[in-house]
């Protein structure tokens, strides 16, 4: 049997991780599951659907990023299923818990590497504080979100020396965004960089743990005959069919490129910058400080555990200077600057009662330690009432709302059985749980030039096909761009449709055999 310290001693290593926990439970839950579910998160859903169905990813809907984010939503439909719940909040749930998840992932972290359950408290704290990360739950399902709780996890592990569940998240990660593909390379360089004698067995570790991930995916895939499908979407798009001349006519500015993060952070977390800014220094200085204990930068690699954050936040830097979009891309760069503003805050505490030479007593210190917390929590609280994100939370409901009359509007208008094609509005998709006739639902990132390439007739071809299926409705969303949406749209204008606005963000376009 367990002694009573035993027993005190477990109690003290549980209790914070659920209190993180509920408290994540608690402050995301303010937000809602019902704001606008906007284009990429529709693109999830609806492929989720689909899976739900057995028609896996890409071939349900083209897509650019990796496939797991529609997996998982798929899972969620699968519930939905069973349970005769909405599939929209179920998924919305189970992003939703990975995100709860995710919080309690930067508690783990802060207190490995700085053994100190205040430093992981104060950092986990700190990012339930980061709004741009926190709306998105409720616009879900969102893949970002699991994808910090498994990069997060990865470097957990990796610098615990867990060489397999390490390989695993970090693959996982990377499966749900490909820039994160940083985790499992920094797990597996970490491995082989061990000492002689257990080298082999740390690399046959991280191996197994990468690879399993990956193994069980592309086995899903091939099954379905559409491994090629999988390789297309992921990688080969972003290599022979993406889109460069989205730059502008300035082309590749190394200057913008940097000034993309700064103004991203700016955009999704305004009230929290102070925190990134001190955060990600504070982990800049710690890295370095360490750095110079150790005898040489190989001994570091070996011995310290922040080995893995100084590999992969460079990494991701670099990464941020060739291929930025928006504050979404900035959720990478959150646990570390909430590391470093955990540890702060440790610090300020430690030495707040030092400043004329009398220590702070350790009953003052709890006191100061409560008091931030409470801060930290009412901040993140008051962020979804505060002016400005108020407002773009109400819009967001508002969205969604319009989003769904649209659906009802046309549902009602046109019934089920008319022949429906989205071109930028997955999101109608995802509400009628129609089926798109063909997988491009959507053009950004070179799928247009993937059509092209891949088409008989390259894409007037593909626009012939779509004309002899003779489609009753077409919806024609507002973030259509690439180097064949002039041809599109003089399709659209010179063909037998008539143009007409609905509410939200879309615009229909009506063949003339239907009555007005």
């Amino acid at each position: 049997m367990r002694s009573k310290a035993e027993d005190a001693s477990l109690i003290r290593r549980i209790l914070p991780p659920v209190l993180v926990f509920a408290l994540a439970v608690f402050t995301y839950s303010q937000y809602g599951l019902s704001a606008q579910l906007g284009a990429t998160n529709s693109i999830n859903l609806y492929s989720g659907q689909r899976m739900a169905e057995g028609i896996p990813h890409y071939v349900s809907i083209f897509d650019v990023i990796t496939p797991l984010g529609p997996m998982l939503a798929g899972v969620g439909v699968m519930i939905s299923k069973q349970l005769g719940w909405s599939d929209i909040y179920t998924a919305r749930l189970l992003f939703f818990f990975l995100g709860c998840c995710a919080v309690v992932s930067i508690y783990l972290l802060g207190n490995s590497l700085f053994r100190s359950q205040r430093v992981g408290v104060f950092a986990a704290l700190t990012f339930l504080g980061f709004f741009g990360f926190a709306a998105e739950i409720p616009q879900g399902p969102y893949h970002k979100v699991p994808m910090i709780l498994f990069g997060v996890l990865s470097i957990f592990f990796t610098s615990r020396r867990r060489w397999f569940l390490a390989g695993l998240c970090g693959s996982l990660s990377f499966l749900l965004w490909q820039p994160t593909v940083i985790f499992p390379l920094v797990t597996l360089f970490l491995a082989t960089m061990q000492p002689r004698d257990i080298r082999p067995a740390t690399t046959v570790r991280a191996l197994l743990g990468t690879g399993l991930p990956l193994v069980a995916v592309g086995a899903y895939f091939y099954h379905y005959n559409a491994f090629y499908r999988l390789l297309e979407g992921s990688f080969l798009i972003h290599i022979f069919y993406g889109d460069r001349g989205e730059d502008g006519p300035d082309g590749f500015s190394l200057l913008s490129r940097f000034s993309e993060p700064v103004k991203a952070a700016f955009e999704g977390y305004t009230i929290m910058i102070p925190a990134i800014l001190v955060g990600l220094l504070v982990v800049i200085y710690t890295v370095f400080s360490r750095w110079a204990r150790h005898r040489c930068f190989r001994d570091l690699l070996v011995q310290d555990a922040f080995a893995p954050i100084l590999l992969s936040l460079p990494a991701l830097v670099l990464w941020s200077l060739i291929d930025f979009e928006n504050y979404r891309d900035f959720f990478v760069f959150l646990p570390y600057a909430a590391l470093g503003f955990g540890r702060f805050l440790d610090l300020a505490v430690r030495r707040i009662g030092r400043l004329k030479g009398t220590a702070l007593p350790n009953g003052a210190q709890r006191v100061l330690t409560v008091g931030l917390c409470i801060s930290l929590v009412g901040l993140a609280l008051a962020n979804e009432s505060i002016g400005a994100i108020h407002t773009k939370m109400e819009d967001l409901r508002e969205e969604f709302d319009q989003e769904r009359q649209a659906a009802t509007e046309i549902e009602d208008r046109f019934g089920n059985e008319a022949k429906f094609v989205s071109l930028g509005a997955p999101e109608l998709l995802a509400l009628q749980h129609r089926t798109n006739p063909t997988p491009y639902a959507f053009f950004v990132k070179g799928i247009d030039n993937h059509i092209h390439a891949n088409t008989p007739g390259g894409f007037k071809g593909w626009l012939r096909e779509l004309e002899a299926y003779d489609p009753d409705v077409i919806a024609l969303g507002p973030k259509i761009r690439g180097s064949h949406t002039r041809e599109l749209k003089k399709w659209l204008k010179n063909s037998n449709y008539r143009k007409e606005e609905i509410e939200g963000p879309w615009t229909l376009y009506v063949n003339n055999s239907i009555d007005e």
